[in-house]
């Protein structure tokens, strides 16, 4: 006859259950943590850019979006229902809303369950306690004329007070800011160079103008050896490299934003694979200005030949616009977006003026005259509706307003990635002064870029896309 367990048996499988629970509940509690961690980080940065294009695509409908205070709305189901935000997280409610609030630096700042999401998110203490850790590490004080350049804008002179004044192009040392934390940057001082790398500083040979050599993309070689710079991408691999895997499309972009000049060429660049030849993948680039607002096509383009004055004042409530020459100006029977105006006197924040033909951000809605009501033997233009968008005085240039291709898709369109490691590159080196760019031209009014790659885009399931390099870089040869 068999026996069962006696009570000091059962006890002794109690206790060494107890002991493995114990060594095992702290594991699975961690990494249940970071998972979602993980998730929440990826949701928020999913959300912060299909926001922004969100604004972009529908900026005609929000006429004080350059008025600082401005507080614009719209929920989660708005941006799946423009294909914008693709997959589904648990516990987010598709009426919740993002607010956008216009700063009085004329900066669009994203807020989600009343946070501020992606990376301009304020930063706090840490930085003045990184800031003091690189004084005590070269020993004395920071003196006078030492500039510090952050994501956020110029530390001048006393690293502990932030202006928020653009002053792009200044020769002076750069440093990623990312999550409240510097990560690694290059400071000028006493004459000398340092790489500064998660609290170690290390002495340079070369000047202090990038950021961890010539590749101006944050840990686009991933020497950082994890995804800092790269939220929407997996943990590091042991073997080289970084990972999505996603039954939908996926943005993924590096938070940095890379000043360039648009008068020098730049070769932009990833070495990608992935395991699934039926998905399809679009990458390039996101055009900023000075700003770093997102440019848009309709802030570029324009009908050809259309470019006139304002003969009249143009005040609210106004009827009719009255300008001085429409003999070009083009009866559209199809594109409702080329029934309007791009007016060519668009300050940014330091008050510099776009000639016209180049930038604006002064855009009326589209559709907002009927092609019968084009009067060319008065030269007027009957409106759709009286007139709401504030004065504007006579005189003032114009054009009829276009639009086209949202992003530089320079690196690939509607493409399939091999299964083995491949580059793809293309230098962007023209800028013509034309009222549509191609995919290898910048816009007018860039002066930051960023790379992106949208992976997936015809919600393949089970894709999966590795990334081993990254890269923006001037080409000097």
């Amino acid at each position: 006859m068999k026996k069962g367990f006696t009570l000091i048996e059962m006890l002794g499988i109690i206790a060494v259950l107890a002991v493995v629970l114990l060594v095992t509940f702290p594991v699975m509690n961690k990494s249940l943590k970071k998972m979602k961690e993980n998730t929440t980080n990826n949701f928020e940065n999913n959300l912060k850019i299909s926001a922004e294009t969100y604004i972009e695509l529908n900026r005609d409908n929000y006429e004080n979006i350059d008025v600082p205070g401005t507080e614009i709305a719209f929920t989660i189901q708005d941006l799946y229902d423009t294909n914008l935000l693709k997959g589904q997280y648990d516990n987010i409610n598709t009426t919740d809303k993002i607010k956008v609030i216009v700063g009085q630096d004329l900066i669009l700042r994203y807020y989600f369950n009343g946070e501020q999401i992606g990376i301009d998110k304020e930063i706090d203490d840490n930085l003045t306690r990184e800031i003091a850790l690189i004084k005590e590490n070269l020993n004395q004080s920071t003196p006078d004329g030492i500039y510090y350049y952050t994501e956020q804008g110029n530390l001048e002179n006393n690293p502990t007070q932030i202006n928020l004044t653009r002053n792009w192009g200044k020769p002076y040392g750069n440093i990623l800011v990312h999550n409240h934390q510097f990560i690694s940057g290059c400071i000028q001082f006493d004459g000398k160079n340092y790489d500064y790398y998660k609290g170690e500083l290390t002495e340079l040979n070369y000047p202090c103008s990038t950021i961890r050599g010539e590749n101006l993309v944050v840990n686009g070689d991933l020497s950082y050896k994890d995804n800092t710079n790269y939220s929407a991408l997996s943990a590091y691999n042991d073997e080289g490299f970084l990972t999505r895997t996603s039954n939908s499309m996926t943005q993924i972009y590096n938070l940095n934003y890379v000043p360039i000049n648009v008068n020098k060429p730049y070769e932009f660049g990833m070495t990608v694979r992935s395991n699934n030849d039926l998905s399809k993948h679009y990458a390039g680039f996101f055009s900023y200005d000075i700003d770093k607002k997102m440019i848009s096509p309709t802030n570029v383009m324009y009908i050809n030949n259309t470019l006139t004055t304002l003969s009249k004042d143009l005040n609210n409530g106004d009827e009719y616009v009255y300008l001085t020459d429409l003999t070009n100006w083009k009866k559209i029977n199809t594109e409702d977006y080329q029934r309007g105006f791009i007016f060519w006197n668009y300050k940014d924040s330091t008050g510099y003026e776009y000639p016209e033909l180049t930038y604006s951000r002064n855009i009326s809605n589209a559709d907002i005259y009927s092609d019968e009501n084009i009067d060319l033997e008065n030269n007027r233009i009957k409106l759709n509706a009286p007139w709401n968008n504030g004065y504007i005085k006579a005189g003032t240039k114009l054009s009829q307003r276009n639009n086209g291709i949202t992003h530089n898709y320079n690196l690939m369109q509607n493409q399939k990635i091999p299964n083995t490691f491949t580059n793809y590159s293309s230098v962007v080196s023209q800028f013509r002064n034309v009222g549509s760019p191609s995919n290898k031209e910048y816009k007018h009014g860039t002066r930051y870029v960023r790379w992106f790659i949208w992976t997936n885009y015809n919600n393949t399931a089970n894709t999966t896309v590795d990334f081993k390099d990254i890269y923006i870089r001037e080409v000097t040869e």
